[in-house]
């Protein structure tokens, strides 16, 4: 999908389950090509649907995702080229792993800035790399400003490899932390600052060369970040 003309709040596919829907349905959304839109791929109401993302190009929008319930898996995407940021949390009930994916060139990887969270929101974040030559302003806010509420020992990171420019790495409830303060936080003792030196940029192909820092190196002993999308 290529729109030419986004909307606010629209996803260019968007998931709208009510809090009726049978706990045990689910949906795949794999193999796309989303680009142009505000919202790529949106879970918008609360229904408890497993949703499960994989082998997508995301592009060229806003967001990559916003994300405000169930339980996601999000796995082995290209999300590239995003304005704003590359995952958006609202303040709802989840648990969503984000894993092997590579976004590249998005100047917020996770975002909770327009609303923080009481509720159980549970974040694995493990095995990606997050690229960005522009961070202003962090690479990650978890509930950023100090009236919103937000669990930090409800997230967790392992074996991810950042590249990024700026001192503050986090903020969370109007505290900014460096990339090691962050990471104690998280209790990630295993993730990374590092280059992870991509097959060719200008042709998008986020392949990881053989002599790539990130090769072998995920915690199931493959490449961090996505497998090589075509």
């Amino acid at each position: 999908r290529n729109s030419t003309t986004p909307s606010p709040n629209v996803g260019g596919v968007s998931i709208l389950p009510e809090l009726a829907v049978n706990p045990a349905a689910s949906i795949k959304i794999y193999r796309n090509i989303i680009s142009n839109e505000d919202i790529a791929i949106r879970y918008k109401h609360t229904g408890p649907i497993n949703m499960e993302v994989y082998e997508n190009r995301i592009y060229g929008s806003n967001y990559g995702f916003y994300l405000r319930g169930g339980t996601n898996y999000i796995h082995d995407n290209y999300i590239y080229n995003i304005a704003l940021a590359a995952f958006d949390f609202t303040n709802s009930a989840m648990t969503t792993t984000l894993q092997h994916n590579t976004v590249y060139k998005s100047p917020l990887f996770i975002a909770t800035d327009f609303e923080g969270t009481a509720a159980v929101n549970v974040i694995r974040i493990k095995d990606n790399i997050y690229y960005s030559e522009s961070n202003p302003d962090g690479a990650v806010h978890l509930g950023r400003w100090s009236n919103q509420a937000f669990n930090l020992s409800l997230v967790s990171g392992s074996n991810n490899m950042y590249s990024y420019v700026g001192t503050i790495f986090m903020y969370s409830q109007g505290v900014g932390y460096s990339f090691s303060g962050a990471m104690a936080k998280l209790s990630d003792t295993t993730s990374v600052i590092d280059a992870p030196i991509f097959t060719n940029v200008g042709n998008v192909d986020l392949c990881l060369t053989s002599d790539s820092p990130g090769v072998n190196q995920a915690s199931d002993g493959t490449n961090i970040g996505s497998k090589c999308l075509q």
